[in-house]
């Protein structure tokens, strides 16, 4: 009992720091709401559960929903927490449930094809939607499905699939993209391959027919990608330049339709109503007010709708809802109880949204704008936005009023812009030191010119695509009418309609070509984006609360708090200068699937010992290698050792030598950018106080057994390095070094049968075995034979597929093994998943 009133005291002081922070006084806290303390609870727990180890079971999240119910007058802020720790487990469990495989593995499901994800002359791969017979399909089921040599589909269809799943279990690295959470997120429960499929519908979505409409206008713009993204939400035709040049904007948000986007549609649509109502009908009383504020509620939920209610945009769209409630009803309501709103229902309706960057992104924006409005001195003279109605405003210049304005936008964007860096730079390991500017720029350009411009094209389209489709109706003698041919008519009809829609789309697409123009100048600029590892994110993470705590609290005691916080993110900049201590040294066997990438690290420099797969514009090299020496602030690779030349070994050895041009590159397949090759024969080369023994092959052979196999060895502890070989390279091994040993053993051609022999096992007796392979790979490696055979020989094994990452630390202490799953991230959603069953749940 004294463990739970304590948790409500510190809620409580936590709640009031969160007050504050939006300008309001401490002694309103005292009087909130038993729902505002509820909700705040709720809000509280559910963002915890980013630390979950694991959710509740069925029976459990039921107990704790129904003591939320009976403490909820006594302890709100604790029945808030209760009902969020049973809610959240009910939700992730019911959307993880999944129907059981037949006897040869496939499912049979009612799906609707809700997004294509990419494509080639052979295979195309997909989101689809799970449909059943429930009338609230909630939380909804999605899958990523591949599919070879498909029918003709589209959008919106709805099929029935014969699949055969896959578990949504992922690569899991330091600094690598975590597509487990990104398919959490998405509600994406499983991956799968269609066996057979048969169709059920034709598309029935008025987006998915606008958006056929007007794809094939927008291809013919230089600038229809982002025309697109802004009518419709609809991102899949930006390129991979694009991405790029948004991302070191960081104007990733102008192109996701979010609050922005419904901002200025609510206040463009809001203001045309009233002031046609006021032109047509003068109205001294509220009629005017409120139609044009419902005028604008149906203008932004029609956009919501036709955007695909993506997440950014239902968040918004819940705000925007929440603001005008209460400005209907005429309630005084501060910003953090609207914040709040807006957390509780976003959450309530869809946790999943808690593990997309998007969320925090957002949801921080709002705060900070919140938080500078009432903070400003320029804001608190102007006085509290308390509701909508506009019948108290007090008269201005219009100069003094737009002086005023430019000053508060100027204070907030900075102020916006500084703080959203430091987020970015925990959530994606990087900032973009230009973004200050650009966003200067291009933030009131979209508001005043290609947001409205986009929504009107978006409101053109709709009126021309349904006045089509009603004399296309006319034409085939629907609507009780009979007509005769009239093909020529009709034809002259769908050429106006295209004209009708193109023309307007070009004015917007010649709007954009100066964005354009600024991206392709900001992708040649040198600094464009600065990679942070994951030593500086924590350290940022205290920077940012120490920011708050100085703008919140004003007693010299706190500020000296704050400065100290900052201590955290001088020492991480300070860190690369500083000499280490090189006789600890680490060994990082990343998770690449089906695939080999070791590391060596020694401070801020690196040995990497093969690079992963790659497969067309994907590679693991760029996904997860490049990535972790990021996150672990490797400045400096200074060998690349190629073990051989199969693309799961060498298929990112091109990105590596990008990002690291002064590398030393040694390899049988590769040369140099001199090139001079490097030749993997036995010899020996120091590093880092650290001695690397080349030992096979003796002459440069194709295939596993012509793989470069290493000895590493700080003169305590020895690693080798086996790449593919087989039985008959473990035997010239053998032979070659009779007495050769090793504390850790990289496990040869990731478990397979054909290599590992009794033979080899036995002499070499690793303390460690390292098992480069991927979860549930076809396969089937690591084999149980193998397996066994480093168990009876007392070696503790690691499969990446399986743990994640593995990184061994050598210290004159021993050696320390942790793995990603288990101790770098041992949360709930980096679980290990399998379809049709809820892992997760203990």
């Amino acid at each position: 009992m004294r463990r739970c009133l304590w948790f409500c005291n510190v809620s409580g002081f936590g709640m009031n720091l969160s007050m504050n922070f939006f300008g309001i006084a401490s002694d309103y806290s005292l009087n909130l709401s038993v729902m505002n303390r509820f909700m705040f609870g709720y809000v509280i727990a559910s963002i915890s559960s980013l630390l979950w180890p694991n959710l509740l079971s069925n029976l459990w999240a039921m107990l704790t929903l129904l003591m939320a119910v009976v403490v909820i007058k006594r302890a709100p802020i604790l029945s808030g927490c209760l009902f969020s720790l049973g809610w959240l487990s009910l939700f992730f469990t019911q959307m993880l449930t999944l129907p059981s495989t037949s006897t040869n593995g496939e499912i049979v499901v009612r799906a609707e094809i809700i997004s294509l994800v990419n494509q080639n002359s052979d295979w195309i791969s997909m989101d689809i939607r799970l449909l059943d017979a429930k009338i609230l399909q909630h939380p909804s089921q999605k899958m990523r499905v591949s599919w070879q040599k498909p029918d003709k589909i589209q959008v919106g269809e709805q099929w029935q699939f014969t699949l055969k799943p896959k578990s949504i279990t992922s690569v899991l690295n330091q600094g690598g993209f975590n597509s487990q959470r990104y398919f959490l997120n998405r509600h994406i429960v499983a991956k799968g391959r269609i066996i057979a499929a048969h169709k059920l519908g034709e598309s029935s979505s008025l987006r998915q027919e606008l958006l056929a409409f007007a794809q094939p206008i927008l291809r013919t713009l230089s600038q229809g990608d982002l025309i697109q993204a802004l009518q419709f939400g609809d991102k899949s035709a930006i390129g991979s330049e694009r991405w790029q040049a948004l991302r070191l904007s960081g104007t990733g948000h102008l192109v996701s339709i979010s609050g922005l986007h419904l901002t200025v549609v609510a206040m463009w649509s809001f203001g045309l109503c009233f002031l046609i109502l006021k032109y047509l009908s003068i109205s001294h009383g509220m009629r005017n007010w409120f139609i044009a504020t419902v005028v604008m509620v149906l203008a932004c939920i029609g956009y919501a709708a036709l955007s695909g209610f993506a997440l950014p945009t239902t968040r918004a769209l819940i705000m925007l809802l929440v603001l005008t409630i209460l400005g209907i009803i005429k309630r005084y309501s501060q910003p953090y109880e609207r914040l709040l709103w807006a957390l509780f229902l976003v959450l309530l309706v869809d946790p999943a949204s808690l593990l997309g960057a998007g969320f925090w992104l957002s949801f921080a924006a709002i705060s900070i704008i919140f938080s500078m409005y009432y903070l400003l001195p320029a804001s608190r003279d102007a006085g509290q936005l308390t509701s909508l109605n506009p019948s108290d405003k007090k008269p201005h210049h219009w100069r003094a009023r737009l002086t005023d304005a430019a000053k508060r936008l100027w204070a907030i964007q900075w102020r916006l812009t500084v703080l959203m860096s430091v987020l970015q730079g925990i959530l994606f390991g990087g900032v973009a030191p230009y973004s200050l500017l650009v966003n200067l720029l291009l933030v009131p350009y979209f508001s005043l010119v290609i947001i409205p411009a986009c929504f009107a094209l978006l409101a053109m389209t709709l009126v021309v695509f349904s006045g089509s489709n009603f004399i296309s109706g006319l034409a085939n003698g629907e609507q009780g009418f009979a007509m005769p041919d009239l093909a020529s008519p009709v034809e002259v009809s769908f050429s106006a309609t295209e004209n009708a829609v193109y023309w307007p789309a070009r004015v917007i697409d010649v709007l954009l070509v100066p964005v354009d123009y600024l991206y392709q100048q900001l992708l040649a600029l040198p600094g464009a984006w600065w990679s942070i590892s994951e030593v500086q994110s924590a350290a940022l993470i205290f920077c940012l609360v120490g920011v708050i705590v100085l703008f919140v609290v004003k007693t010299w005691r706190w500020r000296t708090l704050a400065l100290a916080l900052q201590l955290p993110l001088a020492v991480s900049l300070l860190m690369p200068v500083v000499p280490t201590d090189k006789s600890d040294w680490q060994l990082h066997m990343l998770d690449v699937g089906q695939g080999l990438s070791l590391v060596v690290q020694s401070g801020n420099r690196a040995i990497v010992y093969d690079t992963g797969a790659a497969f067309g514009q994907f590679s693991y090299a760029e996904r997860s290698l490049l990535p972790f020496l990021a996150a672990r602030g490797i400045s400096e690779v200074d060998y690349l050792i190629v073990s051989h030349d199969d693309n799961d070994h060498a298929g990112g050895v091109e990105q590596v030598y990008a990002r690291y041009p002064d590398l030393h590159l040694i390899s049988d397949s590769h040369a140099n950018r001199d090139g001079k090759a490097n030749h993997c024969r036995p010899s020996k080369l120091s590093w880092q106080q650290l001695s690397l023994q080349f030992l096979l092959p003796i002459e440069n052979r194709a295939g596993n057994n012509g793989s470069c196999v290493l000895l590493l060895s700080d003169g305590q502890y020895t690693v080798l390095f086996t790449g593919d070989i087989e039985a008959s390279s473990e035997r010239q091994l053998m032979k070659r070094y009779p007495h050769l040993t090793a504390d850790v053993l990289i496990v040869p051609h990731h478990g397979s049968l054909t290599s590992s022999t009794p033979e080899f096992v036995n002499q070499i007796s690793p303390l460690l075995a390292l098992v480069p392979a991927g979860y549930q790979n076809r396969y089937g490696l690591p084999k149980t034979a193998v397996m066994e055979r480093y168990h009876d020989v007392d070696s503790l094994s690691y499969v990446a597929g399986e743990q994640g990452q593995v990184s061994v630390k050598f210290t004159h202490l021993g050696m320390q093994v942790k793995a990603y799953r288990s101790d770098f991230a041992p949360f709930w959603y980096n679980s290990l998943f399998e379809f049709g069953e809820n892992k997760i749940s203990e």
